[in-house]
């Protein structure tokens, strides 16, 4: 089954390492643009490792009918900052950021 597996809020390359029930290694590799497409099989729970330069993810994770997964480092909840950028992408070319393509909610 082929799934996306998406890092919320990240703007760097995240690490990903991906193991199944047994601890055997079956994913090693780097998102792109915040998320990485891969084929997993249904009706199983994975171990997934997740590193930045400053922080690191691990958790599990039941794949069943969802295509898309989603998940959030843990220093990302605990942001003191009152700015909210959004990073603007060509819908025809969402692997293609738009330069200068932000947009500020709130500045202090």
């Amino acid at each position: 089954m082929n799934i996306r597996i998406k890092f919320l809020g990240v703007i760097y390359q995240v690490d990903v390492a991906i193991y199944d029930e047994n601890d055997g290694l079956i994913y090693s590799g780097q998102t792109s643009y915040g998320y990485v497409d891969m084929a997993l099989k249904p009706k199983r729970v994975y171990k997934l490792i997740a590193t930045m330069p400053y922080d690191k993810l691990t958790t599990y994770f039941y794949v069943d009918k969802n295509k898309t997964y989603c998940f959030m480092f843990p220093s990302l909840y605990m942001s003191n900052s009152n700015n909210v950028t959004l990073f603007l992408t060509d819908y025809f070319y969402p692997n293609l950021p738009i330069e200068r393509g932000e947009i500020i909610l709130w500045q202090r």
